[in-house]
């Protein structure tokens, strides 16, 4: 016995044209009538246009109920159920059906796709929560974003289009002019050969928490481009910006992404700011994000990270990440500072061991689970302490004693007065002798060969 599935739809029937026409189909439907006229059951063009569309089935008998029931309209196993009662004449050539149902047996609905796949762009996989775009190599946006309507998918959480080379999409929301998605909570559009975007852009993704940029071409953006996305808690930059971009631009670019002229970013807690090639940092760049707590600067060209003394632009950073950048020299404000650090990676980097670090040193070695990557960050510099660990340095080997280069110096300084006095000497023609003969005091013998004229006479 056959199982079936109804599916509810207004039609009317011409006897001169003799075909079948669609006057509404809800869109939860659209998905199964695709499917039917998949399935060879009845030839239909496109269920979402608003006018009339052709069933393309031929009249085979003067009376439509009969015809129905005698499933002449059909190549497979499936009944048109109609409503006798609900017929009625609109005029001598078309009738009007309110009410007609179209039985499907379920084995056939078991290999309908559902109205989320039917409405999913070219190329892409879609369910009722997750569309994934992946290397469709698309240049206009719109063609995947303008499928992505709340009103086909009411629950989608998940957003992953990448692989594609978008280019410029500021100035617009990128799916359409007051249209929201406000259930996605995670959009990657990461290789997307994105370029430029603004404020407007993400307009229709406001409860965003997670959002991946990753690997694109970025080289500009326009004021506050995170707006609208008051929820956000991660957010990856990894190699962002495209070639060309100078150092200085990339700053500026940072910079303006994160500024705010009121509490825009207090859930985002940690960015990613991997492989960008940054050199360095304007101080005021993370200052609006408060509730920062972790920062990437994995594999850049930074030598220093510039923090505020009293600590206001970090209030909650708690993993600070700079592993494979160009710091020498690691300062104190950086570890033992105003922001209190539970991880810190300076794993990678060209460490000069010598007594500049003493004091870095001695404090890694006391505080080492505070550090991150320990057997990576090794010294580079001098020579001697080449490639050993930072961390089974001794720091007295860090600064030899100083007594030894006390006396170094000493004879350096003597050796250095007796050269320049020696040619002081020579260009003004000063003559320096040593006396020839030096006076010494005589002996107690001597003064007793004298006595006698030394005592005074007593009468």
């Amino acid at each position: 016995m056959l199982s079936f599935v109804s599916l509810q739809i207004e039609i009317t029937y011409s006897y001169q044209k003799q075909y079948l026409c669609i006057v509404h189909c809800p869109p939860s439907h659209h998905a199964l009538v695709a499917a039917a006229v998949k399935h060879r059951l009845f030839a239909l063009h496109n269920c979402t246009r608003p006018q009339p569309v052709s069933f393309g089935l031929p009249a085979q008998s003067s009376s439509l109920a009969s015809a129905v029931r005698s499933q002449r309209f059909f190549s497979s196993a499936a009944v048109f159920g109609v409503n006798s009662a609900t017929i009625r004449l609109r005029d001598q050539s078309m009738l009007l059906l309110s009410s007609v149902v179209l039985l499907l047996p379920l084995s056939l609905v078991a290999a309908i796709p559902s109205q989320f796949e039917a409405s999913c762009p070219g190329g892409c996989s879609c369910t009722a929560y997750k569309i994934v775009c992946e290397n469709v190599h698309s240049k206009n946006g719109q063609d995947i974003f303008l499928h992505a309507s709340p009103r086909i998918y009411p629950d989608l959480d998940t957003l992953q289009i990448t692989g594609n080379n978008f280019g410029d999409l500021h100035g617009a929301n990128i799916f359409g002019e007051g249209v929201e998605n406000s259930k996605v909570t995670l959009a990657n559009f990461s290789l997307d050969g994105i370029t430029d975007f603004d404020e407007k852009t993400f307009q229709g993704l406001k409860g965003v928490e997670f959002l991946y940029l990753g690997n694109n071409n970025l080289t500009e953006v326009g004021d506050h481009p995170f707006r609208s996305m008051e929820k956000l808690k991660y957010l990856d930059l990894t190699n962002v910006f495209g070639r060309g971009v100078s150092a200085r631009q990339k700053a500026d670019i940072l910079r303006k992404m994160f500024q705010a002229n009121e509490d825009q970013f207090v859930e985002l807690k940690e960015v990613i700011l991997d492989d960008n090639g940054l050199e360095f940092l304007h101080p005021d760049t993370f200052c609006k994000i408060t509730g920062l707590g972790q920062l990437h600067l994995k594999n850049n060209n930074l030598k220093d990270f510039p923090i505020p003394k009293n600590g206001a632009c970090f209030p909650s950073l708690k993993n600070l990440v700079l592993e494979g950048n160009q710091f020498a020299v690691i300062h104190e404000h950086l570890y033992n500072g105003p922001i209190e650090l539970t991880g810190f990676d300076v794993s990678r980097n060209p460490l000069k061991c010598d007594c500049t670090a003493k004091n870095f040193v001695k404090y890694a070695q006391r505080e080492d689970s505070f550090f991150i990557n320990q057997d990576y960050t090794t010294c580079a510099w001098p020579v001697e302490h080449q490639n050993k660990k930072l961390f089974q340095i001794q720091p007295e080997d860090l600064c030899p004693s100083s007594g030894g280069h006390s006396l170094f110096f000493f004879l350096l300084v003597v050796f250095l007065i007796a050269v320049f006095g020696y040619r002081y000497a020579r260009v003004h023609n000063i003559t320096l002798s040593l006396p020839t003969r030096i006076p010494f005091v005589a002996g107690y013998s001597v003064l007793k060969s004298n006595d006698d004229g030394t005592v005074p006479q007593f009468v």
